[in-house]
């Protein structure tokens, strides 16, 4: 049976080792962005998720065995159309181990930014996603994304309005 859960600091181990394979799946599909699965950078994201109120990392456990993760964050930005700041969800990573997909674990990590994001009373939720990764456009438009706009040479933006 599949559970989840938020990551505690307890689970920092495990998630670096999830985003070593994460990463080598994602280096797949970015011929212009590499990232080294040993970068500070890394250890520093997954901190500061789990040190505040606007991020989070989201674990999906299956038999106690962690198997899947989300992490997502609070961001805000100026609408210049409608002369305010927008509060929004951003979800930075999702990862479900192979050897589980498709049995719907994906999408329960999806309704768990969506929740957390009307906890938080957000207007919308992105996320991007490279193009050629047909797999996760499919999952993501099945959730109610739709594509924004190309924001680099192989990457989309996409976007849920819950108001919608």
């Amino acid at each position: 049976m599949i559970t989840l859960r938020q990551a505690t600091q307890a689970d920092i181990p495990t998630i670096k080792l999830l985003y070593r394979d994460f990463i080598a799946v994602m280096n797949r599909f970015a011929s212009d962005d590499k990232t080294d699965e040993n970068d500070p950078q890394i250890l520093l994201w997954i901190e500061t998720a789990m040190s505040g109120t606007n991020s989070v990392i989201f674990l999906a456990e299956d038999g106690g065995c962690v198997v899947g993760f989300t992490r997502l964050q609070r961001k805000d930005r100026s609408s210049d159309n409608e002369q305010r700041n927008v509060h929004y969800a951003h979800i930075s990573d999702l990862y479900v181990v192979p050897e589980v997909r498709k049995r719907g674990i994906a999408r329960l990590l999806i309704t768990a930014a969506m929740d957390w994001a009307n906890e938080h009373e957000l207007s919308e939720i992105t996320l991007n996603v490279y193009e050629d990764n047909e797999a996760a456009r499919a999952l993501y438009k099945a959730a109610g994304f739709g594509d924004v706009c190309l924001i680099s040479g192989n990457r989309i933006r996409m976007k849920y309005d819950p108001q919608r």
